[in-house]
């Protein structure tokens, strides 16, 4: 009796000490599968940043064609980005046939609409003077004063600049002087050549002598005028080089005048919208540093030496500018109109789904998505113009379009 009541004893204590600790049993999975949550991100983060600088490739998981691509080259991608998607083939490229309980993709879908539209191209310039020179010395001397600041308008004739004329105006008294005897001789001689109480050599002698001392007069005379420096045209001083004091030379630069009172604006236009513009008189612009205000100018010419640089040739546009609004140096946008259409299909762009070689949307066609190809115009603001592969009338897919391809069932939802 002794061993039973022992026995029984034992197989309670077992039985005890298993459910103690039975529930190693079942917290075991649970630890196991927090290691792999936390060690996995470890191991994936290690993996990516050893991949830094070297490409990465992404492989297909099974046989397909690529419908749509997300991304193009140079993009910057993160984790989760979608890149792009295919639809899943045979082994030979064939599609299956779907099944007819195949679910529909819901989409919503919009009703293309014909609008006017201005195929509109806009184009950078750069304000410049209708005429600016560099205001030189022409003669050596002490620069005495600059009668115009920086700024200050002027008249043609005006003088902007005094240089000491002291030594000129000696020598030019000296060669006048010169000039006045050389002359009463020669007109003496000529008198008595008329009576032969001269030789006509004596008399050659006495002409030579005038012609050379009207030369030197006529120089000294230029020198003396050119120790005031006048302004060429009507304008505006626009910097000064030197200061009162300096010692000017001849060809040395002493100030900027520009003429503002008309300004040409000059447009870089490509070759192919060269003919969109020979027949106009008037080109709009905006000047973005004045609150994108619009002026209009007449188009004078287009230069024809190409900038190799931007592969564009200069069009200028003069402007009046009587109110000196507009400034040397402003980046202006020229708009020009290359086309009008009164029956336009434009769409978002974000509507528009770009493939490697091509343009396209899924228009809705009896409960299908149906793939179109596109030949897209000009973008502006947020929309494209389309050229051919819709017509106004027709429906796309407006949201959804990038999860469905060719074929697919689509449900309406809107």
């Amino acid at each position: 009796m002794s061993n039973n009541e022992n026995s029984g004893v034992n197989t309670g204590d077992n039985s005890s000490k298993f459910k103690k600790k039975g529930w190693l049993l079942w917290i075991f999975p649970l630890v196991f599968a927090a290691c792999l949550f936390i060690l996995i991100p470890m191991i994936q983060s290690k993996i990516l940043k050893h991949s830094a600088g070297k490409p990465v490739y992404v492989l297909s998981q099974g046989y397909g064609k690529v419908e749509n691509v997300f991304v193009k080259n140079g993009d910057f991608v993160e984790p989760g980005k979608e890149l792009c998607s295919y639809m899943a083939t045979e082994k030979d490229g064939k599609i299956p046939a779907m099944d007819s309980s195949e679910a529909a993709v819901e989409v919503t879908v919009k009703t293309i609409e014909g609008k006017p539209f201005d195929d509109v191209v806009e184009l950078p310039g750069i304000i410049s003077p209708n005429t600016e020179a560099n205001i030189s010395a022409q003669v050596s001397g002490k620069i005495l004063e600059f009668t115009a600041k920086e700024g200050d308008t002027v008249k043609k004739g005006d003088i902007l600049v005094k240089i000491d004329k002291r030594d000129y105006q000696i020598a030019f008294n000296r060669a006048e002087s010169e000039y006045e005897f050389s002359k009463s001789e020669y007109a003496r001689s000529e008198q008595l050549l008329k009576g032969n109480a001269v030789n006509l050599s004596s008399h050659e002698s006495k002409k030579n002598d005038y012609l050379i001392k009207q030369a030197s007069y006529e120089n000294v005379k230029v020198n003396l005028e050119r120790c005031d420096i006048t302004a060429p045209f009507d304008g505006i001083v626009d910097k000064k080089f030197s200061e009162a004091g300096e010692i000017a030379s001849p060809g040395m630069k002493l100030a900027k005048l520009v003429d503002i009172s008309k300004v040409k604006v000059n447009i870089g236009i490509p070759e192919k919208d060269i003919a969109h513009v020979r027949e106009l008189k008037t080109i709009k612009f905006i000047v973005p540093s004045l609150d994108d205000k619009e002026f209009s100018g007449e188009f004078k010419n287009i230069v024809f030496s190409m900038i190799d640089m931007a592969k564009v040739y200069p069009l200028i546009i003069e402007v009046n500018n009587a109110d000196r609004r507009l400034l040397p140096g402003m980046i202006t946008k020229a708009r020009i109109v290359r086309a009008t259409y009164d029956n336009a299909v434009l769409l978002p762009i974000f509507s528009v789904i770009p493939g490697d070689d091509e343009y396209y949307v899924f228009a809705y066609n009896n409960g299908k998505a149906e793939k179109r190809v596109l030949k897209i115009g000009s973008f502006q603001d947020k929309n494209v113009h389309i050229i051919d592969g819709l017509k106004p009338g027709e429906r796309i897919i407006d949201k959804g379009h990038k999860l469905v391809a060719d074929g697919s069932k689509v449900k309406v939802i809107n």
